[in-house]
């Protein structure tokens, strides 16, 4: 069965004679068709050929989406860290002083 990938932003195939001509020879807009365990075609999006299943590589999400869910990740990461804090802070024992007058003194 044969499996179009697609919505790939760039991909880096190392081959200099597909893509942009560089070394890395990325392919903007990309996608790839597999058979099996083998890739069968890569190239841009536009000329990609039928396939009997379609996968959408991309999230699907807008890049502000994307980056919304990992500060929303991040915030939640830093909110376990300070609980922690607060756990270790609260067993600590807590050292009380005292004003003890000087033997003497007024």
């Amino acid at each position: 069965m044969s499996v179009l990938y697609d919505d790939i932003g760039e991909l880096v195939t190392n081959d200099p004679a597909v893509g942009d001509g560089t070394t890395l020879g990325v392919v903007t807009d990309a996608a790839l068709v597999t058979d099996g365990d083998r890739i069968v075609w890569l190239g841009p999006k536009a000329g990609a050929p039928e396939a009997d299943q379609r996968v959408a590589a991309g999230t699907g999400l807008d890049h502000d989406e994307r980056g919304k869910q990992y500060d929303r990740r991040n915030q939640s990461e830093a909110s376990a860290d300070d609980s922690v804090h607060e756990q270790r802070h609260a067993r600590r024992p807590q050292h009380r002083t005292q004003n003890v007058r000087a033997a003497g003194g007024s």
